[in-house]
Order: structure tokens, then sequence, then C-alpha cells
């Protein structure tokens, strides 16, 4: 009598529509992997320097708001000589060309002890036991501190671009 179920070969184990099915996923894993994601509007690469009377203000934040409905900000803080890079998507990208309104804010705080600590750098710490941080104090004139109150504009273009703000006038 013959056999009913005869022995597989090895290369009969995995099923057509199997193999298929593990085809068809890895098509799909590589071509969602090689898309690059969402698109998103290039950037222009944005420097400067802050400046008060002259003199460099380390430390400070610096944050161009687009005016368009809907823009993306960019943002960065200045270094021990007052120069900044603006970052939108990516470190150090710049800006999406556009029109912007810039603020600029460096502040101190006070802890509990009454020793002023900088609050934008790496190394500070919040006092314990506050349920309440201490006010912060403005370190330059806090009209800065708006877009709309600081009068400060700048438009990003083609190209690299560098603004430089001197808060003392």
């Amino acid at each position: 009598m013959p056999d009913v179920y005869p022995l597989r070969r090895p290369t009969d184990r995995v099923p057509a529509r199997g193999l298929i099915a593990v085809i068809a996923c890895a098509v799909l894993v590589a071509i969602i992997g090689c898309s690059g994601g969402p698109k998103r509007p290039p950037t222009v690469k944005v420097t400067g320097k802050v400046t008060m009377n002259g003199t460099p203000v380390p430390g400070a934040t610096v944050s161009f708001q687009s005016t368009a409905p809907g823009g993306r900000a960019a943002g960065g803080i200045t270094d021990g000589a007052g120069q900044y890079v603006l970052t939108t998507f990516e470190a150090g990208d710049g800006a999406i060309a556009g029109d912007y309104g810039v603020a600029i804010v460096k502040s101190e705080t006070v802890a509990a002890s009454g020793a002023s600590s900088n609050a934008n750098s790496d190394d500070y710490v919040p006092p314990e036991g506050l349920k309440e941080p201490p006010p912060a104090k403005s370190l330059i004139p806090p009209r800065f501190g708006s877009t709309r109150e600081s009068g400060l504009r700048a438009t990003v273009g083609g190209g690299s671009t560098t603004f430089d703000f001197d808060l003392g006038k």
C-alpha cells in the first residue's frame, strides 16, 4: 500500500504563501527605511554675536520666533565670547528661511542661601526644599526677553547668515 503522507524534503518546509509574505515584509521595511522619514524644510546656517555695550554676553539664550503662522522657531545659547549658532531640527543646522522676531534672555536666580547662581549654566542645580523657585533676575534689560518688546528682527535668506545684536543701544 502506498504511503499516504510522503516524507517532505527540507526545501518543502516553507509553503509558497509564507515565503511570499516574508519577502513582501522585507521589501516594505526596505522602502520605509530608505524613504528618509517625513520631509522637512531646508535650513540656513545662522550665527551671530550678542554684546551689551560692546562686551560679549555669555550664557544668553537667543530665540528666533517665526512671524509666519505655524512657523518653526530656532534657538541657541551664547558661548564665552557671546557667539551663538541656531538650531531648528539638529544641533547647529540654522533656521528656516523667513522673517523672525528675536528674543534674548539671560537671567540669574537667587538661591535660598541668598547666593546667586547662573540659571543658564550647565552646572546649575536648584536648591532643595524650596516649594517655589526664587524669582529670576534678568542680567540684561528685560525687554529683550520678548519678541514684541525687543525690537530685534531678522530675515533669514539663502546662504550663511550672521546676525549680531548689541543690547546696550
